[in-house]
């Protein structure tokens, strides 16, 4: 398989929240594979151990703590990830490494190392970001109002962006104040899942196109 077709097979895949999960337990108990990529060329899988709160109706998460995960306005309660151990510094620097290689056209620069903490809602939009926030929707239609992109509610740097496969970015640069959010934002800063920060183009081929723009309440 040549480097562009696997480059799609493996951006098919990243579009599932970047990773792939299996169950291993009849609890919450999972593991995510990420990808890390060794100087000399080789890629090779790295497991990590997370569990997942999906039942609101659950007044406890990870290791019985309160739910921490609400939304700020009406503390509705959000699904959520823990993750119970980040990657090693060898981890990070091959992850990276991956990144950049599949994904490297999208990039300009890269803002902050792999970590498996958190991912791109609860780093754009929060409200906890020390989890995965898995309630996207749920976040912006409690915590954020949506921008008309007019003149009297003109989109700014700052804001943030629904995009099309239902990922979250923030505005680091416009080509237009007013019209369609897909044709107004120039470039965007992102968390790629249990990857880096990158600043980029407002379309990265895993994202899909900016489709609403919103600021908080």
């Amino acid at each position: 398989m040549d480097r562009k077709c696997f480059k799609k097979v493996i951006l098919f895949f990243f579009g599932f929240l970047f990773l792939v999960s299996i169950q291993l337990q009849a609890d919450n108990s999972c593991y995510f594979l990420f990808w890390g990529r060794r100087a000399g060329g080789s890629e090779y899988p790295i497991w990590k151990e997370f569990y997942k709160y999906e039942d609101p109706s659950q007044d406890t998460c990870y290791r019985g703590m309160p739910w921490c995960t609400k939304t700020q306005h009406n503390n509705v309660k959000l699904k959520h990830y823990h993750f119970t151990e980040n990657f090693t510094s060898t981890e990070k620097e091959d992850m990276n490494r991956y990144a950049e290689y599949h994904w490297g056209d999208d990039f300009d620069s890269k803002f902050s190392d792999a970590d498996s903490t958190y991912n791109c809602h609860s780093w754009a939009l929060g409200p906890n970001q020390t989890v995965w926030n898995v309630n996207q929707d749920t976040t912006l239609s409690n915590d954020f109002v949506e921008v008309s992109g007019t003149c009297g509610d003109p989109y700014k740097v700052g804001q943030y962006c629904k995009h099309l496969d239902d990922h979250s970015s923030r505005i680091t640069e416009l080509f237009f104040s007013t019209g369609s959010p897909g044709s107004a934002v120039k470039k965007i800063r992102s968390k790629w899942g249990g990857y880096g920060i990158y600043d980029g183009c407002s379309n990265p081929s895993a994202y899909g196109n900016v489709v609403k723009i919103y600021k908080r309440k």
